[in-house]
């Protein structure tokens, strides 16, 4: 083999293999991006959930203190089928005029 093509084939080898380790280093990078987002998802929805089990007991005891509310004060939400009814039950008139 001529010196002229073993020195072209020894340029092309380094490139390939420069090219290999670039190739490998991305591939690295795409995992290790992978691995980063799902760690990711599982600490922001492990926060949505922990945060719901540390509110709960919050929630209910609002929940139950506006129904306790409800029950003394006998409020009530007006069923809207027409602004005129819900005019008229606002108003305290009990009459549906349609």
């Amino acid at each position: 083999m001529d010196p002229e093509l073993k020195g072209r084939l020894k340029v092309i080898e380094d490139k390939l293999e420069k090219n290999h380790q670039l190739l490998v280093r991305i591939r690295r990078v795409q995992k290790n991006a992978g691995l980063f987002r799902l760690f990711y998802w599982l600490v922001v929805i492990g926060i949505a959930f922990g945060s719901f089990y540390y509110l709960s007991p919050y929630l209910t005891q609002i929940k139950k203190l506006y129904s306790d509310a409800s029950d003394t004060f006998n409020f009530s939400t007006p069923e809207v089928k027409s602004v005129k009814n819900l005019w008229n039950q606002l108003n305290g008139n009990g009459e549906n005029k349609e």
